[in-house]
């Protein structure tokens, strides 16, 4: 494994503290949307409308945090077997390829997500954006690591950390 268990980690506990932080406000917003489709009108019942809310919005948090470790588990396996460079961060920290572009493509969104209030960043026509050009600069990062190597090789590594970025539109 190039990038450490213990960064992982972190970069997952803190992903998901920023998923956990943005559910607060996400009752109101299904609310909203119930009464905007007139969804909620056949549940006459105040008590057994917010127990299907508060339950959707718990499995859905759970269905996340297992899709975005799923997500964490691919990235960390294409670093253990199509590149498996490193560069070093903050002392002797290793991080490799696939983490750097699953992080920028998890948790900045996040946090952004929970900073400005968007329930749902893959409506925005930056987001597809972002995750492209982060997976192009992270891969040009590395570009010590590829220069010299099979254009086909080259080719491969850039579709497969672009892949990768547009696949975190899953978590």
């Amino acid at each position: 494994m190039v990038t450490s268990r213990r960064v992982w980690a972190v970069v997952y506990l803190i992903t998901a503290v920023a998923l956990l932080l943005r559910s607060t406000g996400l009752p109101a917003y299904v609310r909203a949307e119930l009464d905007r489709r007139d969804a909620s009108r056949e549940l006459t019942d105040q008590n057994l409308e917010n127990l299907a809310v508060n339950s959707g919005i718990f499995l859905g948090i759970l269905l996340s945090l297992f899709v975005l470790a799923l997500y964490y588990s691919l990235a960390s396996a294409l670093e253990r077997h199509i590149f498996r460079p490193a560069i070093t961060v903050a002392g002797r920290t290793q991080i490799g390829l696939f983490f750097l572009v699953a992080a920028l493509c998890t948790l900045p969104v996040q946090v952004v997500s929970l900073v400005f209030g968007i329930s749902s960043p893959r409506n925005h026509a930056f987001y597809q954006g972002y995750v492209i050009v982060a997976a192009v600069v992270a891969t040009l990062l590395f570009r010590r690591h590829w220069i010299g190597r099979p254009k086909g090789k080259i080719t491969f590594l850039f579709v497969c950390t672009l892949t990768l970025a547009i696949l975190s539109s899953a978590t």
